[in-house]
């Protein structure tokens, strides 16, 4: 195995507005979830945030930050993960 960085930027290819949510989610509805094509070809999923869920369209350029995902409410572990914004 070799670790190699990915690139930050890149395009929407497909995306769909979750209105129903998982209970750990539920205080974001709606949010987008895409799937993103990166400038250096790769392709990876995350969340696009920062945007009305209505203004998401393919082609939309994004990039990745590191943010918080979700917290678990029971236990109060917080999960931290990658979400694209608009540029």
């Amino acid at each position: 195995m070799e670790t190699v960085q990915m690139a930050t930027t890149g395009k929407v290819l497909t995306f769909t507005v979750i209105r129903s949510a998982p209970p750990d989610l539920a205080d974001q509805v709606p949010y987008v979830v895409a799937v993103l094509e990166m400038d250096d070809g790769t392709r990876t999923m995350a969340q696009v945030v920062d945007v009305d869920p209505g203004a998401v369209r393919t082609g939309m350029l994004v990039r990745l930050e590191f943010r918080r995902i979700r917290q678990d409410r029971a236990s109060g572990v917080i999960a931290y993960g990658h979400k694209a914004v608009p540029v």
